[in-house]
């Protein structure tokens, strides 16, 4: 269902792999530029640049950021005089800020020639940067920016530069909490005229710079949510701790008891977890062999897609998957489709069985309205949760934290098309947005 809500269905392993192979012809076409990048790293765009940049351009930045990028540059200044005389003397200041602002930022690594385009940096110990600037009440704390810059090394100006969205090499830098995307791009890449200082930046995001405002969904589906867990841990501590005493009392048999421990977390748990029941007479044994060897392709597939984004040698994902045992990884998407043919299996058993019991009531007007009734009335619940907290709760879960800086994460038509879902209707509404 996430993969359905997002801007476009993908399969990501076929789109890493695709994705890589274009990073490699790229990386043909501009083959001498990666070699002297290869020959000479310093020659690159990274966070010192953007420092020295910004430090030479504090008028056109707001008035938090340009203090605190000038607190950066005057200690840096301080640090380079030091080691040129050989006496190098840190401050409070950059001990525990300068030093794990640099250090935190993305460098860059090895295999530059296998396709290693994305350096991340530290998120953590650039958050962790807080510290009490002398004479004002403002805090100095670091921010998390990650810097796309052309994949060639061509300054945004050029005509073609950044044109290859996706492709682009990225590495994360650590800069002022009070520095905003708006400050970095009004000096880097102005949405008119041409930067003050020529530079290869694409593009600047810093974290949270795309999270959706909290709104009354989000505390509704949490409400609901929290409600329901409540009730379960309730009935479960009961029917835990006072079974016998409902047995004695005689109150097991009542409705409201029954629809209380339906909710019961101890007891539906153990359900869950039993497996006595699987050899009994009537039972379909390889289902389970079945539902084991998917549940595990599927946690597969979806580890190497997300080990592709991250890997820092691609390259070597496109010759691996030349190999033929390679082939179960490539097609894991198939192994949803071992769930569909399990439910049309459970569903066609059950149905005979009732046939053959009872054939004219079995095929009956009635009965086949009330089949799907009863299919709507047992999917609905599950399925209306997983619509409301993917809607409005899902992406608040990776507030602060980098990864909603990638644009599959945030971007989708949820928000917009949530009741077409609802109203089972999105196969034949709307089509033109994968809802």
């Amino acid at each position: 269902f996430l993969q359905f809500c997002q801007a476009e269905p993908r399969n990501l392993l076929l789109q890493g792999v695709q994705l890589q192979r274009r990073v490699e012809i790229v990386m043909e076409e501009h083959s001498l530029v990666w070699e002297q990048a290869i020959i000479d790293k310093d020659s690159l765009f990274d966070a010192r640049k953007i420092i020295d940049i910004l430090g030479e351009n504090t008028q056109l930045l707001s008035t938090e950021c340009s203090q605190d990028i000038a607190l950066i540059v005057q200690s840096l200044i301080e640090i380079e005089k030091g080691a040129v005389k050989g006496n190098v003397s840190l401050t409070d200041f950059d001990r525990e800020v300068i030093l794990p602002m640099l250090d935190s930022a993305g460098r860059i690594g090895p295999a530059l020639l296998k396709g290693h385009v994305y350096f991340a940096g530290h998120f953590s110990e650039c958050k962790s940067v807080d510290f009490a600037v002398e004479g004002r009440t403002r805090r100095f704390r670091g921010e998390y920016f990650r810097i796309a810059v052309d994949v060639a090394f061509q300054d945004n100006t050029v005509n073609g530069s950044c044109a290859r969205t996706g492709l682009e090499y990225t590495f994360g830098v650590c800069l002022p909490e009070g520095c905003s995307s708006a400050d970095l791009l009004g000096v880097l890449k102005p949405e008119s005229g041409d930067p003050i200082a020529r530079n290869p930046v694409c593009k600047v995001q810093r974290t949270n710079d795309n999270m959706p405002p909290i709104d009354a969904g989000f505390y509704v589906t949490v409400t609901i949510m929290g409600v329901i867990a409540v009730i379960s841990i309730a009935a479960g501590a009961i029917d835990y701790f006072f079974c016998e005493t409902a047995q004695k009392a005689g109150i097991t048999n009542a409705l409201p008891w029954r629809l209380f421990m339906a909710f019961s977390l101890s007891a539906n748990m153990a359900s869950i977890f039993d497996v006595s029941g699987a050899y009994k007479d009537g039972q379909i044994s390889p289902i389970h062999c079945i539902r084991f060897f998917s549940m595990s392709w599927v946690v597969l597939g979806h580890f190497v897609s997300i080990y592709i984004t991250v890997a820092a040698n691609p390259s070597d994902i496109i010759k691996m998957g030349k190999d033929f045992l390679s082939e179960f990884i490539m097609n894991a998407y198939f192994a949803v489709d071992s769930f569909f043919f399990m439910s049309g299996l459970l569903l066609t058993f059950i149905w005979f069985k009732n046939y053959h019991k009872n054939p004219h009531g079995t095929n009956s007007p009635t009965s086949w309205v009330m089949f799907y009734i009863h299919r709507i009335i047992r999917l609905s619940p599950p399925f209306y949760m997983m619509v409301a907290f993917t809607t409005w709760v899902y992406q608040h879960l990776f507030i602060d934290r980098p990864i909603n800086i990638m644009p599959f994460i945030l971007e989708d038509y949820c928000s917009e098309t949530w009741w077409i879902e609802l109203l089972y209707v999105h196969n034949w509404w709307k089509t033109d947005k994968p809802v």
